[in-house]
């Protein structure tokens, strides 16, 4: 709407529409002090921020407890306020990653769950209903009794009205939940990861039993993490658009695209990054050997003749096949012939929490970190380090083999699985090899030929 169209609006229109704003930031500031002492009554931190955007130029932000830390649930509108303040929200505590909640004192556990291969929700809610097409609420199991004589319920459903407030507005909305009642939970901070074993391991082996049996995949969902923003080179904000002057090949493309649509596999998505530098190995692991030979040919010294000279040739070639048989040694000599070490120095530092969790020890990856400042070094070439770093997380991810006495160097990384902290810890080192691979594509990357002819 311009400004005409704005002067065009009856002065009465406006002055009712300001006074229902009015009356609804006086609204949300009544809901709010009714949240804010049912908050400290249950010990639950609650603050009120400057939102700028909102109506109300406020919104509501609730520190849920989620074992030792808090997750935030954000409530943005009155009607997301007062939907909130409709349920006992005091009573449950978030589930680790999961939209999930429980409430030690009824012994339940509930989990936004999804379907898996393009199936709808409402689809698997009626194929749960059996053969009753107007049952569409899913599932509910006979109590099992487990080894304390508690009867144990599962359910598969629509979503309660709580765990929908308690997921909040940041959050996709669930649409189906896997809820176990009856439970008995360990006093003290053993309930929290007690609370998270006993979905993970009842959701996993039912899913198992629904997808061999009906071939429905069903999959537990967890709290999207907050989207860091990228920073973005000035170069590449002030740059015009221009025709491009070279074209890369196709099938280390293919998996680059691939890699860069499977954002929500970080395992998946590092080893199609990884594919595309792997593909040029044939091309990087024999360079060094190729120098060698051609000079060792171009020196007038060389005789063909000569036992010895010829005895040089097949010792460099040896050397060269055994270690290029080696994939650690071919990942390093691609790095190595495709990046500059300052360009990559530059990468690692132009972003603060990059270079900070690169170059400090992860608790959860577990694997050696950057070291920057040791420039000119003996053996600490800084693209030497990233090869080794982006070859032990490769390892981690393709070998599930349990750590065994006696294995070898790589069979002694603890592996990641799918789903874990640590393949979620990914972000920055998937950026990495992200990097490392477009450099690579740039390096084999030849002039555009015409496009037509």
């Amino acid at each position: 709407m311009d400004d005409s169209e704005d002067d065009d609006i009856p002065d009465e229109v406006w002055a009712l529409e300001a006074e229902r704003i009015q009356q609804e930031e006086a609204d949300f500031r009544e809901k709010y002090i009714v949240l804010q002492k049912r908050c400290g009554a249950a010990n639950i931190s609650c603050r009120l921020v400057d939102d700028g955007e909102d109506f109300t130029g406020q919104v509501a932000i609730v520190s849920l407890p989620n074992g030792r830390e808090k997750r935030e649930v954000v409530l943005y509108s009155l009607d997301t306020l007062t939907r909130f303040l409709s349920v006992e929200f005091e009573k449950y505590v978030i589930l680790g990653d999961y939209q999930a909640c429980c409430s030690y004192k009824e012994g339940t556990v509930e989990v936004a769950i999804r379907p898996l291969g393009g199936s709808s929700a409402e689809g698997a809610l009626l194929r749960l209903g059996g053969s009753d097409r107007s049952r569409r609420e899913g599932m509910t199991l006979e109590p099992h009794s487990a080894e304390n004589n508690s009867d144990i319920g599962l359910a598969i459903g629509k979503p309660s009205e709580e765990l929908c407030c308690l997921v909040g507005e940041d959050n996709p909305a669930p649409k189906m939940s896997l809820r176990l009642w009856n439970l008995a939970f360990p006093a003290g901070e053993r309930s929290h990861i007690a609370a998270i074993t006993y979905i993970e391991r009842a959701a996993n082996a039912f899913f198992m039993d629904l997808d061999m049996t009906r071939s429905l995949a069903l999959q537990l969902v967890k709290a999207p993490k907050p989207l860091r923003l990228q920073l973005v080179k000035k170069r590449q904000e002030t740059s015009p658009f221009r025709f491009p002057m070279h074209e890369f090949e196709t099938n280390p493309s293919s998996l680059y695209w691939y890699a860069r649509s499977t954002t929500a596999m970080p395992l998946q998505q590092f080893l199609a990054y990884y594919q595309v530098i792997e593909y040029y190995f044939p091309a990087y692991s024999h360079q060094d050997a190729q120098k060698r030979i051609r000079n060792l040919l171009k020196d007038p010294a060389f005789r063909f003749e000569s036992d010895t000279d010829i005895t040089k040739l097949i010792s460099i070639a040896q050397a060269a096949h055994k270690d290029s048989r080696a994939e650690r040694y071919q990942l390093t000599s691609t790095v190595r012939g495709c990046l500059a070490e300052d360009d990559l120095r530059r990468f690692l530092q132009e972003e603060e929490d990059r270079r900070k969790f690169l170059t400090s020890r992860d608790k959860l990856l577990k694997v050696d970190p950057l070291q920057l400042n040791r420039r000119g070094a003996p053996d600490t070439d800084l693209r030497d380090q990233v090869a080794n770093r982006i070859y032990t997380i490769r390892c981690k991810i393709v070998h599930t083999k349990s750590t065994m006495e006696g294995a070898d160097e790589d069979a002694q990384l603890a592996p990641l699985f799918p789903f874990s902290p640590e393949a979620q810890a990914l972000g920055f080192d998937i950026e990495l090899v992200r990097y490392a691979s477009q450099r690579v594509l740039i390096a084999a990357s030849i002039p555009l030929k015409p496009l037509y002819g």
